[in-house]
């Protein structure tokens, strides 16, 4: 049975529990949001990206989809802002799974990367600019972005 806890509460290890390699690899989340925006800055800074841009065109492994024709481009500030029009849950089945707060892959399974996870195509559920959606896709596509113009992982 899993019990509800308040944000920011550490869980102590139980025997039950298997604690994560040291290697292991977790999706960007909540604690690095700020490091990923930092890097977009950075780039924006030296002259490699425009945070008004379309975010496609800086994104090589993926691309942001629009569901209707007559939505504006995505933008780079749209991602930073969270209203870029993305849903949280990708999948109808993601909300029968609200205790993973997101998406989960199976223990002992490779992490994929996030071009093989969206199959090329992340798609756009409402105008971007138009309201705000958290997401943590969002910040995933600007990790992404980080790597595809620097030629570098994020964590590097």
């Amino acid at each position: 049975m899993h019990r509800p806890c308040s944000p920011g509460t550490v869980l102590p290890a139980s025997p039950r529990r298997r604690r994560s390699p040291e290697d292991t690899v977790f999706r960007i989340g909540s604690v690095t949001k700020t490091m990923t925006a930092v890097a977009i800055m950075q780039l924006r800074d030296r002259g490699l990206i425009d945070l008004d841009g379309p975010a496609n065109t800086y994104l090589r492994s993926y691309r942001l989809g629009p569901e209707r024709g007559d939505f504006r481009p995505a933008t780079v500030r749209h991602l930073l802002t969270h209203t870029t029009g993305i849903r949280e849950v990708r999948r109808p089945s993601g909300l029968l799974r609200l205790r993973d707060l997101g998406e989960t892959v199976p223990l002992g399974m490779p992490v994929p990367t996030p071009a093989e996870y969206y199959q090329g195509h992340l798609p756009i559920h409402a105008d971007p600019g138009a309201r705000f959606m958290y997401t943590n896709h969002g910040f995933v596509t600007l990790g992404q972005i980080v790597a595809d113009m620097t030629g570098l992982p994020l964590d590097r």
